[in-house]
């Protein structure tokens, strides 16, 4: 009777896009440099980056450095577009959700992007479904949630705010103190 082997559990690993342009960046510079087999090097320099890794990211060359110049450095996965149906109309409608909720600071919430967007499209068009108002704001990268006055803000923001204060206070203090003198 042969005694059970145990089993090792493989983590995949789930690299941020910030990374995978670092590595994108160095890969550039080892084949400007004429180095020959640059993927090999770049596995012998960071243990465990697959060369299927490599290969993926240099045809994601792109897209992955437009996440990182956007924001999106922190984000593991690029997220696949779903085609719309509609490009120019969600177009459309994506302005007017800047307008209503940047601008006017109405908020914009799903019934009001479906309603919205019936109205683009026009009144024979068929209601939008709430799985096409989850996949708009996958593509354009938008929430329901918006920033309100009623939750704090950064402190970097608010930070110019309070050195003013403090710059009043201490006038109006020395001006307190060189009446009393």
């Amino acid at each position: 009777m042969s005694t059970p082997v145990a089993k090792t559990v493989v983590h995949r690993a789930a690299y941020q896009v910030k990374f995978k342009c670092r590595i994108l960046v160095e890969l550039i510079q080892f084949e400007d440099a004429g180095v020959l087999f640059p993927q090999t090097v770049l596995r012998a320099r960071h243990v465990g980056l697959a060369k299927k890794n490599i290969c993926d990211w240099s045809a994601q060359r792109a897209e992955l450095f437009s996440y990182n110049a956007q924001g999106y450095g922190n984000v593991r996965h690029l997220v696949q577009n779903s085609k719309a149906d509609n490009p120019d109309a969600e177009d459309d409608l994506f302005c007017k959700f800047i307008e209503r909720r940047d601008v006017i600071g109405l908020e914009a919430h799903q019934n009001w992007l479906k309603a919205t967007f019936k109205q683009i499209l026009g009144k024979d068009s068929k209601e939008p479904s709430n799985g096409w108002c989850t996949n708009f704001q996958r593509r354009f990268r938008i929430t329901n949630h918006m920033r309100t006055n009623k939750k704090s803000s950064p402190i970097l923001e608010r930070l110019h705010l309070i050195r003013g204060f403090c710059t009043f206070l201490c006038f109006i203090l020395s001006c307190l103190l060189l009446k009393q003198e």
